[in-house]
């Protein structure tokens, strides 16, 4: 979840971005400050890249990702995707989000046969793809739309929500390049090869590889772990958590 910032715009808008190992991406999901089923929501929806199904537009209260909205996301976005593309056994990494520890979690996860993996907190900077690579060049982006928006308007007008939109679309699909995904989950040993080909392309602190004797011990745990069926706490995450104090203490 990103919390967009485009500096001299006050509107409060959360983008809930979904990208795999492959390079590719999921529609977003874009919260805006409003009542939900609102009529700021309604007027939203009349854009024409949510209308071709290219972005989602939400509208909560305080421009949250509440559990709600998670739960909407998780259905008609992420499990969609994996029933569209018949994918099974499908990994999705998150942050430990509030909704993210719903106690049906894990049901619905299995009803779909997918898995997935929390980052302990303080650790998504290193370990979740989006922060490592990909939500700075989206804010840098979203701010120079922004920024040319109102040089085009004389300053007069702010972006509105239909500007956001389009630009968020432009930029999601036409500037963040899948490269720069991939070299993110590789960074993060999520995705790098079995054969330890890659291990030199992992960007991860010393801190962390610390309960490993060395950074192909990580990336085997992990590459071993992806393959169990246990629960979803029996990974790489909470090995790293063991020490998990002690982390806290350099990253919060």
């Amino acid at each position: 979840m990103l919390k967009l910032d485009l500096l001299e715009n006050k509107l409060r808008i959360t983008a809930v971005l979904t990208v795999f190992a492959d390079g590719s991406k999921l529609q977003p999901l874009l919260i805006f400050k409003g009542k939900t089923n609102g009529p700021k929501e309604k007027s939203l929806q009349n854009n024409i890249n949510v209308k071709k199904g290219i972005i989602y537009v939400k509208c909560q209260e305080n421009a949250w990702t509440d559990h709600s909205l998670f739960m909407f996301w998780l259905n008609n976005i992420w499990f969609a995707n994996n029933i569209k593309k018949s994918v099974s056994n499908s990994l999705l990494i998150m942050d430990r989000a509030t909704m993210h520890f719903d106690p049906d979690l894990s049901k619905e996860f299995d009803r779909h046969n997918a898995k997935y993996l929390l980052i302990p907190p303080g650790l998504t900077q290193f370990l979740q793809p989006l922060d490592v690579g990909i939500n700075k060049d989206i804010q840098k982006f979203m701010r120079a739309a922004d920024t040319n928006l109102r040089i085009r308007n004389k300053n007069i007008h702010p972006s509105s929500g239909n500007d956001i939109i389009d630009n968020f679309s432009d930029v999601l699909y036409n500037k963040i390049k899948s490269e720069s995904i991939i070299n993110s989950f590789k960074k993060t040993g999520i995705s790098v090869k079995i054969d330890d080909s890659e291990n030199h392309l992992v960007n991860i602190p010393e801190i962390i590889l610390e309960n490993f004797n060395n950074p192909e011990e990580y990336i085997q745990d992990f590459n071993q772990n992806l393959n169990k069926d246990d629960s979803i706490e029996d990974n790489i995450f909470s090995k790293i958590n063991d020490k998990n104090m002690k982390i806290d203490d350099y990253f919060h």
